[in-house]
């Protein structure tokens, strides 16, 4: 249910912020994006 999906969104929220981490601030937008839209759909969430 609901508590799985938010559970889902933490998961992929936790690896992208690993990712984006070494990016300037400033420049960390499109790579953010990018890094969700790929890790939800994996996760069973669609975007």
């Amino acid at each position: 249910g609901m508590t799985r999906r938010l559970r889902n969104w933490q998961e992929a929220v936790s690896v992208c912020k690993v990712e984006i981490e070494p990016i300037p601030k400033g420049e960390k937008l499109e790579p953010w994006l990018s890094c969700m839209g790929r890790e939800l759909p994996k996760r069973g969430i669609e975007i």
